[in-house]
């Protein structure tokens, strides 16, 4: 009888010890499922991670691709100034307007320039390309100008400067105008026939004139420089001359010469 009860419990623990083992392996299972399912889960947001930090990379490489093209376009050299007309060069142009004038400059039609200085003028030729003005006189010297805005500015001294003269400030004499590089011009002439002054005229720095006859009686008007000539108006009528050696030798009568006086 012992024997017989002793067998049922070897059996029954057998039975239990295969239950248990069951259930161990069965756990393990679900476990390696589970951890499965967790591996494929982390590879598949590690993948979602680096697409997503591959896309951040590809905007990153638009953005600098983008700004390096405009940067690009900021290096790209300025467009060139449109040529100047001639005619519009065409002029008188002064060093100093206002103040010291030492230098005058007359740009004329076909391309002839007449240069006056405070010791004389000179002629010579003048031609443009682009914005740039060359200036060649009689004696050789060349002057390189560029224009803009009505002024004329050395290319090799920027501090040099010719400033266009308009018509309204020949025409409109101002006590406060000092026109410098005319400073040979200034003064007084006289006209002699026969050992005896008939006529004075003289040329103040505001560009007025004053003429005074044999009897004594004056008149006043204005004097301006007109393409190498000086020309005197008084009333409604002008006349031109020639600035020669210190005398004004008239245009239309070369026999009328004023002599410039010097002071004693």
């Amino acid at each position: 009888m012992k024997s017989t009860v002793k067998k049922i419990l070897a059996v029954a623990l057998m039975a239990a010890m295969i239950a248990c083992v069951g259930a161990g392996c069965a756990k393990n299972d679900t476990t390696k499922a589970e951890s499965s399912t967790t591996s494929a889960a982390s590879a598949d947001a590690s993948t979602e991670s680096k697409a997503e930090e591959s896309k951040e990379e590809s905007k990153k490489e638009e953005s600098k691709a983008e700004e390096s093209s405009k940067v690009e376009e900021s290096k790209e050299e300025p467009s060139a100034q449109p040529a100047v007309d001639a005619a519009e060069l065409v002029g008188v142009y002064v060093v100093g307007a206002g103040s010291e004038v030492q230098t005058a400059l007359e740009l004329k039609e076909g391309n002839t320039v007449v240069v006056t200085k405070a010791d004389g003028s000179m002629e010579g030729t003048w031609a443009v390309e682009g914005t740039t003005v060359t200036v060649t006189m009689a004696d050789g010297d060349v002057l390189s100008l560029n224009y803009a805005d009505g002024t004329l500015t050395s290319t090799t001294d920027a501090a040099i400067v010719f400033v266009k003269q308009t018509g309204e400030q020949t025409e409109e004499p101002s006590e406060t105008k000092q026109p410098g590089a005319y400073d040979a011009i200034i003064g007084t002439y006289t006209l002699t026939v026969d050992d005896a002054v008939v006529a004075a005229v003289q040329l103040n720095d505001n560009f007025v004139a004053v003429e005074q006859n044999a009897e004594g009686a004056a008149q006043e008007g204005t004097w301006a420089v007109e393409e190498g000539k000086i020309v005197i108006t008084f009333g409604d009528e002008s006349q031109a001359f020639e600035y020669v050696d210190s005398t004004l030798v008239s245009v239309e009568n070369p026999n009328y010469v004023f002599v410039k006086q010097t002071a004693e």
